[in-house]
């Protein structure tokens, strides 16, 4: 694909969800890594990327779907008004090739139901069980 003339103009989005929530399986390791961390990758040529830092910082930041509309709309567009929210644009929401999330944005912030958002600071409390490592066994319960 990176081999083609059309490249330069292509952004390639792969996803994934949060994996199985609640259930006879959600405590097995493998989902509970997967629900900690969804996967989102973009290929984006180096032409389409309006700010690297954000981009880069973007990485570690609560990303939601609606960043990535918003995000594929300019994309589609001469991306001269990046706040204007017509077309069903949420006005809460960011261009991640052009605009830096903020990095105490919160769950409520990005709207995300509080049930599925764990924050990093979740995520280093409460660990992921897995009774096979002795490092993370402490977390299962007992």
């Amino acid at each position: 694909m990176l081999s083609r003339t059309d490249w330069q103009r292509t952004v390639i989005i792969i996803r994934s969800d949060h994996g199985l929530q609640k259930g006879p399986m959600s405590m097995d390791y493998s989902l509970q890594v997967e629900h900690r961390h969804p996967w989102t990758e973009i290929l984006v040529p180096q032409n389409l990327v309006v700010s690297e830092s954000a981009l880069f910082n973007n990485q570690a930041r609560i990303l939601t779907g609606f960043d990535l509309y918003r995000t594929m709309r300019f994309l589609m567009s001469d991306r001269t008004d990046t706040r204007n929210s017509e077309g069903g644009i949420p006005d809460w929401s960011f261009d991640i090739l052009a605009e830096e999330i903020p990095q105490n944005r919160t769950c409520e912030q990005a709207k995300v139901d509080p049930t599925l958002c764990r924050t990093v600071k979740q995520i280093r409390q409460y660990g992921v069980c897995n009774y096979l490592d002795s490092s993370q066994a402490r977390f299962c319960k007992k």
